[in-house]
């Protein structure tokens, strides 16, 4: 849970005036492919981060939605997006708000299961959101790295030093969990970047794959699928990415994919490159993708620091 940026400005819309963050989050460029053309969007989020309209390039309205505080939709104007409250993207299915860990039911303002934090918040119904206070905070997922497979937290624990292994705490379904990142006080790189993501807002998912699996640019669905078998030994899909492209499939999520065929070696190896490189990147706010110019990545700061971190990864495996 974490509360609205402070730094914001204001955007109006006649005849109402909106809070809207002061960061990347409004408003957002995006594209999407129609009649043979990429047509440029434009997103304005609230300062909660919800979607409350969406412009095209000729200054017409394509998207207008208004909020109950709880987030139930009192008003959407032309249907055209699923994003909604908080900038979740709503089921179709069951109406529910994908948290990620969690779903959320607008009508009630609760989640739907535990919150994998409530030992924290004794005194708080470990279902209710934001300590019921919705106008002044939000839950965006509850706890911020989760490692999808067994594999995973291996190749997570095999890049990290040999003597804190133990020390990290997986849940049953592999959070990170946080309070024993923060007891740990070792000089290590790769584990200052972990603990960095973990203590995130944002929430990664890392995952062993056969494939590449990437939205397309308007978050409609699954643009497409790569193998990992040749070039490929591990991909970031990002939230959000400068051109729009290869974005992950989980809303407001990053998401790590490893090659799992790939040796332990390897795998740890680009646990550096991922999770430690773009990943965190991703999370401070630098350009987090490689810039090539007469195929020469010119990115020099995310070059070298993934260097770092994959060196890092392959002395901590061996040891």
């Amino acid at each position: 849970m974490i509360k609205p940026d402070p730094f914001r400005s204001t955007t109006f819309f006649y005849p109402v005036e909106y809070n809207v963050f002061g960061n990347s989050m409004s408003p957002k460029i995006t594209y999407k492919f129609k009649n043979g053309v990429w047509k440029k969007h434009f997103k304005v989020y609230d300062y909660l981060g919800s979607l409350r309209f969406t412009l095209g390039e000729d200054k017409a309205l394509l998207n207008y939605k208004q909020y109950e505080p709880y987030g139930e939709t009192m008003l959407d104007l032309f249907g055209l997006t699923r994003q909604s409250y908080i900038g979740k993207e709503k089921e179709t299915e069951n109406n529910l708000g994908d948290h990620g860990v969690r779903k959320y039911d607008y009508e009630t303002g609760r989640f739907n299961s535990i919150d994998p934090l409530f030992e924290k918040y004794y005194g708080w119904s470990p279902y209710q959101y934001s300590m019921n206070n919705p106008i002044w905070a939000k839950d965006w997922n509850g706890k911020d790295v989760r490692a999808l497979d067994n594999q995973s937290r291996n190749d997570i624990l095999n890049s990290l030093p040999s003597e804190i292994r133990e020390q990290i705490v997986f849940s049953n379904d592999g959070l990170i969990d946080k309070e024993s990142i923060n007891k740990i006080n070792v000089s290590d790189g790769n584990f200052n970047a972990l603990k960095e993501l973990v203590n995130s807002s944002v929430m990664t998912y890392v995952e062993n794959r056969d494939d590449i699996i990437v939205k397309d640019m308007d978050g409609d669905g699954i643009n497409d699928s790569y193998s990992m078998e040749n070039a490929f030994k591990g991909f970031t899909a990002t939230p959000t990415s400068p051109d729009g492209k290869y974005l992950s499939i989980y809303e407001n999520i990053i998401h790590v994919q490893i090659s799992k065929n790939s040796s332990s070696k390897v795998r740890a190896k680009y646990i550096g490159h991922e999770l430690f490189g773009h990943a965190l990147f991703f999370i401070l706010g630098k350009d987090a993708e490689h810039i090539y110019q007469g195929g020469v990545d010119i990115n020099f700061e995310l070059k070298n620091f993934i260097i770092e971190r994959e060196n890092n990864s392959e002395i901590n495996h061996d040891k």
